[in-house]
Order: structure tokens, then C-alpha cells, then sequence
């Protein structure tokens, strides 16, 4: 007996409708299994960095009552910088323009109007040294000083190479660490720890930390850097930092 037509289509609809439904179940049971029997741990590791860069920022502003002399001013102050690091020993090519910006400078009256100064011109210098010439960052800060600059401030820094490496040691510990925790949790509840469901990296924590100077013969400390400066010269002596990393792991228990 030949079907009709309408109730092939019917059926056909009514077998699709039946294998979705049963593909959305499935689908929607997926992850509750996955993570059914599950232990979640967070693991946690600290390293000690020495910073292997020193960065000395520097700032030269000048102000005229026209953009050009401003920025001519400006430049001869620059020039002078650059030639007292060269001669103090400092190589040319560490030495780098981090900003330029040339402006109108305004005073503001009560009223809220403005009245035109003139230009100003601030230029920002820096030089990068390796951390083994600490004892030279009194030299740079007397060049800059020298020239007319200010020494905006002094970062302890950590080069891309030593940070890739104390990334990796700090997350590997982190794991370890988590792996650790869920093994004696796992333990305790008479279980084992069984495969991996899922990680997650809260990478690592890393930031440059400062120094600045202060009056002669007195220390100051910013997060763990410290700098003294000495009547007579500046002595700025780098100081470890702690940078930690954490992991977030999920396994099976079996």
C-alpha cells in the first residue's frame, strides 16, 4: 500500500523533530558529566626576580613665548643630555625618545577666560643599562642634571627574556602545587586523581618597580625598591621583587 504523500512528510518531520530532541539532551548532559565526580584546585607559586635592566626616564621642558624657540630650546637641552651620557660611558643606542609633545600653554581666569603664555615642549629620554651598572645611575642622574633635564624617575625592570623564563618556573611551580593539593585532597577522600578536565592561568603577576630620589642621606623604599642618595652622588642599589603565578585545575576523581 503506497503511503500518502502528506503522511511521508508528516513522518519525516516527526523523526527529525525526535532526533534533535534526543541530540539536545545529549548535548545539554555533556558538560554535567564531564565535570561529575570533579575536584577543583587552585595552585599557587611564588619566584624571587632581580631586575637585570635599570631604565632612567628623564624630562626636558622648555617654554617660550613662540612653538620654534621652544622647541629649539628644548633641542639643545636634549643634545646636551645625550653628549653627558655618551661621555659619561653610557652607549648611544640605549638612549631613546619616549615622548615629544609640543602645546599652547594658558593661564585661566576666574571668569573661565584664557589668556595665551606661550609653547611649551616636553621631550622624555630614556636610558636602558644593564643592572650590573648600578653604581653608573648616579652619573646619568648628574648628566641629565647637568643639561638642564629633570630625572622623572628610575625603574628596576625585568628584560623580556628573564620574564619569559621566570614565567615559566613560576607557572610550572603553580601546578606542581595544584597537583599536590589534589593528590592529599583526593587522598583524604579515599579517592585518586584521574585525568585533567580543564586548567585555566592566571599568567604572571609582574609589574617594573620604582626608586626615586629623596634629600641627601635619607633612604626611601617603593614596593620593595629601595634607594639611598648620598650628598656628594647617587647611589641606587636594585632590590628583589617576589612575582607569584596561579593555575586553576580541575580533575577527575576515580
Amino acid at each position: 500500500m503506497k503511503m500518502d504523500k502528506g503522511v511521508q512528510i508528516t513522518l519525516i518531520i516527526a523523526i527529525a523533530v525526535v532526533v534533535l530532541v534526543v541530540l539536545s539532551i545529549s548535548y545539554l548532559n555533556a558538560p554535567y558529566d564531564d565535570y561529575k565526580d570533579t575536584l577543583n584546585i587552585d595552585g599557587s607559586a611564588t619566584v624571587s626576580a632581580n631586575p637585570d635592566l635599570i631604565t632612567v626616564y628623564f624630562t626636558v621642558e622648555t617654554n617660550a613665548s613662540d612653538a620654534v624657540t621652544a622647541k629649539d630650546e628644548n633641542s639643545r637641552i636634549v643634545d646636551e643630555l645625550i653628549s653627558n651620557l655618551v661621555s659619561a660611558g653610557f652607549d648611544k643606542k640605549n638612549i631613546t625618545t619616549e615622548n615629544f609633545n609640543v602645546y599652547e600653554d594658558y593661564s585661566w581666569g576666574k571668569d573661565g577666560t584664557r589668556k595665551l603664555l606661550g609653547y611649551k615642549v616636553n621631550h622624555n629620554v630614556k636610558l636602558v643599562l644593564d643592572s650590573s651598572m648600578y653604581e653608573m645611575v648616579g652619573d646619568a642622574v648628574d648628566a641629565g642634571i647637568n643639561a638642564g633635564a629633570l630625572v622623572n624617575y628610575i625603574s628596576f625592570e625585568l628584560s623580556d627574556k628573564l620574564r619569559n623564563s621566570l614565567k615559566a618556573d613560576a607557572l610550572k611551580l603553580a601546578s606542581e602545587d595544584a597537583r599536590n593539593k589534589a593528590d592529599a585532597v583526593a587522598e583524604g577522600l579515599g579517592k585518586r586523581i584521574g585525568d585533567i578536565v580543564s586548567v585555566s592561568a592566571n599568567d604572571f603577576n609582574y609589574r617594573p618597580w620604582l626608586a626615586y630620589e629623596s634629600s641627601p642621606a635619607k633612604s626611601v623604599s617603593d614596593n620593595g625598591a629601595e634607594a639611598m642618595v648620598i650628598a656628594g652622588g647617587t647611589d641606587i642599589v636594585p632590590s628583589s621583587r617576589d612575582v607569584s603565578a596561579q593555575v586553576s585545575v580541575t580533575f577527575k576523581l576515580k
